[in-house]
């Protein structure tokens, strides 16, 4: 009997067990599913991203012309590399978009939507009359960016400064940008800032902060002194383009000298045609390219008036010669 009663309260307690459990592991993942839900991330609408890529794109065009900011005024350039003038300036930037504009500003004006100066946004177009067609990119704030004229620079100014408000003319739309917000003062510093670094670095020169297009093509002038030697050498300075006539290798005790009378070139030529840094110093076993020796040497227009003053001053100092009767035979 107390077997049979130790028994039944043992399944009694299974009984209570068995639904405890089941309430436990509900509770477990009723409370995953909560700590799930509270770390998903609420998606933008639709239209706050078709906002934010319009943004984005307009900051890219601003960003871009911004970079061009103290490029020099050039009348008819269109690329960082030659300058602009204002029309070229803007075709340029928005055809690193895919948007390609007329060249001119008169035909600029002819395209896009018209735009009421209240209503202007970052990235529209904006256009003077100054007895000349002038067109500019509007950033905001009643400002607008541009190359303005011969002398000058591409800067950003102000649509109310002095005499540009009454030469205003009329602005257009040529990319969708609604909802576009206005351009802060510290962006536009920093692309500025950032694109002269990199012009800088990429040219390695100091003409670079003058030019600050990305892709700029910029070669060092040629130094004074180099442009002094070539004159001084005159036609000299051409034997790096003659053919080789062979070649010799040094043996031990061979001057340049010695080796110029052997091929009966001059020991210059050696030096320019094989560009040796010391003419003084050949080494056994070295190997030089003779130059083509030349049928007639090549003198200097220097040397040539030299030798021709020369020999006018010594036909004056040389006595004139008597010239000779013909002599007449006597007929026997």
């Amino acid at each position: 009997m107390q077997a049979f009663s130790s028994s039944r309260s043992s399944f009694n307690s299974r009984k209570f067990i068995l639904p405890a459990l089941i309430l436990f592991a509900f509770f477990l993942s009723g409370c995953q599913t909560a700590r799930h839900a509270s770390r998903s991330r609420i998606l933008p609408s639709p239209e706050a991203f078709r906002s934010q890529q319009t943004q984005n794109r307009v900051n890219g065009i601003l960003k871009t012309a911004f970079s061009q900011v103290g490029n020099r005024y050039r009348y008819g350039g269109s690329t960082p590399e030659t300058g602009f003038d204002c029309s070229g300036f803007v075709s340029w930037v928005y055809k690193q978009y895919g948007v390609n504009l007329p060249r001119s500003s008169r035909d600029m004006l002819g395209v896009g939507t018209p735009v009421e100066r209240a209503e202007l946004r970052p990235g529209d177009l904006v256009f003077f009359n100054y007895g000349y067609s002038h067109v500019g990119i509007y950033t905001g704030d009643n400002k607008y960016i541009h190359s303005p004229s011969s002398g000058k620079l591409v800067q950003e100014s102000n649509l109310n400064g002095r005499g540009r408000s009454n030469h205003y003319v009329a602005a257009r739309r040529i990319i969708d940008n609604a909802g576009v917000t206005n351009i802060s003062e510290r962006l536009k510093t920093e692309w500025i800032q950032a694109s002269r670094h990199q012009t800088a670095l990429a040219l390695n020169d100091r003409t670079a902060q003058r030019h600050t297009g990305a892709n700029a093509a910029y070669q060092a002038p040629t130094p004074k002194k180099s442009r002094t030697a070539a004159r001084k050498k005159g036609a000299t300075t051409t034997v790096a383009a003659k053919k080789s006539a062979g070649t010799h290798k040094v043996a031990s005790g061979d001057t340049l000298v010695d080796v110029a009378r052997r091929y009966g070139v001059s020991a210059s030529d050696i030096v320019a045609f094989n560009r040796l840094p010391n003419a003084n110093k050949i080494k056994p076993g070295q190997t030089l390219q003779i130059p083509t020796p030349n049928k007639k040497a090549a003198v200097s227009p220097k040397k040539k008036a030299s030798v021709a003053s020369k020999k006018k001053s010594a036909a004056r100092k040389a006595p004139a010669k008597r010239a000779k009767a013909p002599t007449t035979r006597k007929k026997s």
